[in-house]
């Protein structure tokens, strides 16, 4: 625990109101990670400059700072240990400012994704980023992480909607970039080293992100494929017939859906199964496009499709919703295994994922392997889950499912960063010149080694 003294001082900086010690920090969700809140003691800044000056007083006493926001983090990024300071961004929420004529919002990093869409929305906008944890996630948690979600394929992930950023260096210092337009070359692009730093640089304390024209929902379908090779075929023609009118397509294969569907008694799932396919698509188009029914039609007769079911009404594509985004499914069926987030270009998706299947069987009949993802830019996450004690297939089943990614251009961290589980892996595969190149910055910039230690790097 930190020293008396210090946390007296802390508390001093923030306000008695803005400071929790254990027994307050034990009423609270601790999210995806049990360790998230280890370190029993917590800051929640409400202005940049306690955030400026709990850094500062941190640099000088060497002690340690992990800054967490919805506490979504899949990766253990957001773990703490005792002796840590955790520094809450949750009360830097103060500010959603939506420039409709420079189609841009200016947020606070403790703003969830949600509030954000709803402001946006407001003015026919979305930020064009979207994640089932929409409600909880905060922009400066989704910036550290750089995440990517259903719409990446159309508008990119993270990196690619941030326009301008503020956040505050170890030492206390703020640089401030808020930048509302997309051309500025003036040098080296700072911001850029923030997103997807996990909190190992400094803390993220606002955002300028690019807004694009809000969607009008048209239709949306459940469509079961016989095998995967059928619905890279499919997610192939889609893009082609639909073009910019198709707002999502997300996959699910069979033993996921199946999951979610028993759960969530949806009943009109059963038609699908009776087919027995490999794995389903959640297909979403736009108002203005083409009608559904009349590629699935084309689908079927060029036997890429073996049944389909297109939502009646609002409550049926919600339901098909809950079932892609309730991936907790997985935990609450199987509680242990290992997950793995991985980026497989789609040339590649089939065979990867059939070898994969294929070899985890080999090594061991009891595993059960369950994926679902963005398959329209081939990010897919796989759970590999077992009733009987796997853990002493760790090292094999991570060779299995990173065997060749690096080398055909993919990757083995897709959206949901290092944290803690990535490390090794990340040291394995990353060539030795761009590790260092990464260490040289953190050292430059975190000469003390303050920032989420243990993380990344």
């Amino acid at each position: 625990m930190i020293e008396q003294q210090h946390q007296e001082q802390l508390r001093e900086i923030v306000g008695e109101n803005n400071f929790k010690g254990a027994n307050a920090l034990g009423l609270l969700d601790p999210g995806k990670n049990a360790q998230s809140l280890d370190a029993g003691v917590a800051v929640l800044p409400e202005t940049i400059q306690q955030v400026s000056n709990v850094l500062s007083y941190c640099n000088e006493h060497s002690i340690p700072v992990v800054s967490q926001g919805g506490r979504t983090s899949l990766a253990g990024a957001a773990n703490t240990a005792e002796g840590q300071l955790i520094l809450m961004t949750t009360r830097l929420n103060k500010m959603i400012e939506v420039d409709v004529d420079a189609a841009v919002v200016k947020a606070d990093a403790g703003v969830t994704l949600q509030a954000v869409q709803e402001a946006a929305a407001e003015y026919g906008l979305s930020p064009g980023i979207n994640i089932p944890a929409r409600g909880t996630a905060t922009i400066g948690g989704m910036v550290g992480t750089n995440a990517g979600g259903l719409e990446a394929f159309r508008y990119g992930v993270m990196r690619n909607r941030v326009l301008g950023l503020e956040a505050v260096l170890p030492n206390g210092d703020v640089i401030s970039d808020m930048k509302v337009v997309s051309k500025a070359n003036e040098g080296y692009d700072i911001k850029q080293l923030f997103i997807g730093s996990e909190g190992t640089l400094g803390v993220v304390t606002k955002a300028v992100l690019k807004l694009e024209p809000a969607d009008s929902i048209g239709e949306t379908a459940l469509v079961a494929c016989p095998t995967t090779e059928d619905a890279v075929a499919l997610l192939r023609a889609a893009r082609a017939f639909f073009k910019s009118d198709l707002l999502f397509l997300e996959g699910m294969w069979s033993t996921y859906a199946k999951l979610g569907a028993k759960e969530a008694d949806f009943k009109a799932f059963n038609q699908l199964a009776e087919s027995d396919p490999v794995l389903y698509l959640v297909v979403e188009t736009s108002a203005k496009a083409e009608p559904l029914e009349d590629f699935l039609a084309k689908m079927a007769e060029q036997e890429k499709i073996v049944d389909a079911l297109i939502a009646k009404n609002e409550g049926e594509r919600r339901m098909i919703w809950h079932i892609r985004e309730d991936s907790f499914v997985i935990e609450r069926n199987f509680p242990a295994g290992f997950p793995f987030d991985v980026s497989v270009p789609i040339t590649h998706l089939a065979d990867y994922a059939n070898r994969v299947e294929k070899e985890l069987a080999a090594l061991d009949d009891s595993i059960v392997l369950i994926i679902l993802g963005h398959l329209m830019d081939g990010n897919l996450h796989l759970s590999i889950k077992s009733l009987a004690d796997v853990s002493h297939h760790q090292a094999a089943v991570k060779e299995i499912v990173n065997r060749n990614l690096m080398e055909f251009g993919g990757s083995f961290s897709a959206e949901h960063g290092i944290g803690t589980e990535k490390r090794g892996t990340r040291q394995k595969l990353l060539p030795q010149a761009n590790l260092n190149l990464m260490q040289l910055l953190k050292d430059t910039i975190d000469p003390n080694g303050i920032m989420n230690p243990g993380k990344v790097l």
